[in-house]
């Protein structure tokens, strides 16, 4: 018979209403914290980041069985069904976090190869299929890792003045951390990894008039390959996705500049103004001109 999945809300374990942010530590197959549902299936309306400090097991996420093993770092997006049906050896660490909190910074994340695998596509990837491939930090970059999360614990327990902010910038300095050293050991030979390098440049060059020819090229893919295989990672289009990045970043500039509309549609890589406009009422429900004038974020 198959078990039910338990659904947990996040302030289960944030240690703040105001900072959707907690550390929970899983040693062996026992209770070690409320709310310990480790061994039982369940989904949440948050994202995890899982250090495994020691040992090995095997969990199961979307159905399908994965082995873990000491230095694995991987992201558990919100709504995933998973569990350890067998955690009797492995210390664990959970970092619990809304992904809301990196939103300022997605831009700027993204430009990093390995925040796009390890935060992004390869949780997606697992929602419609086996992906094995995984991230093992080093014993170097797990010592370091877990230095910061210690940091960030102490902020969360002890609560000193201005303890929000300070564990915020812990939690970025830790994802920015993770993100590097998954750089440092990509081969280019996972279809995946190209993508998610592909990703970093049309975040870095997006005002670049780049052909599905050209980003196949990079990705070092046939046409039809690179398609599939980008929509599988980003459940998106090469072209949406890259419009999409562009009307992002005019969404910031019309926020935060006196440049003119016209300015900033060409300065994203639209040789229209009024395409741009159509596309970014599209996808915003207001034009450029009444979303400048609100000043307001959407």
């Amino acid at each position: 018979m198959k078990r039910k999945c338990e659904k947990l809300p996040g302030a289960y374990y944030f240690e703040s209403a105001s900072l959707p942010l907690g550390v929970r530590r899983i040693e062996g197959a026992f209770v070690n914290h409320e709310h310990d549902y480790t061994g039982i299936p369940h989904r949440h309306d948050f994202a995890e980041l899982v250090i495994v400090r020691d040992g090995r097991g095997e969990q199961v996420i979307n159905g399908s069985s994965y082995p873990v093993g000491k230095g694995d770092a991987f992201v558990i997006q919100d709504n995933a069904d998973h569990y350890f049906p067998d955690y009797r050896e492995l210390k664990l660490v959970n970092v619990i976090y809304s992904p809301a909190l990196l939103r300022s910074m997605h831009g700027l994340l993204r430009r990093i190869p390995g925040y796009n695998m390890i935060f992004i596509m390869t949780p997606g990837l697992r929602r419609v299929r086996t992906y094995r491939n995984h991230f093992r930090l080093s014993p170097v970059q797990l010592m370091e890792a877990l230095e910061i999360i210690a940091r960030l614990e102490r902020e969360l327990q002890e609560k000193k003045t201005g303890f929000e902010a300070s564990a915020a910038a812990l939690f970025l300095e830790l994802t920015i951390r993770i993100s590097r050293s998954f750089r440092e050991e990509m081969n280019g030979k996972d279809t995946v990894v190209r993508i998610g390098r592909l990703l970093s440049l049309l975040e870095e060059n997006y005002r670049k008039d780049w052909t599905l020819g050209q980003m196949s090229r990079e990705a070092a893919m046939s046409p039809n390959n690179f398609l599939r295989v980008f929509k599988q990672a980003t459940d998106d289009s090469p072209l949406h996705y890259l419009s999409r990045v562009r009307l992002k970043n005019a969404k910031r500039l019309l926020l935060n500049s006196d440049l003119s509309i016209g300015e900033i549609a060409d300065g994203c890589g639209f040789r229209d103004s009024n395409y741009f406009s159509k596309k970014f009422t599209a996808e915003f429900k207001l034009s450029p001109r009444k979303y400048r004038g609100g000043r307001k974020q959407f």
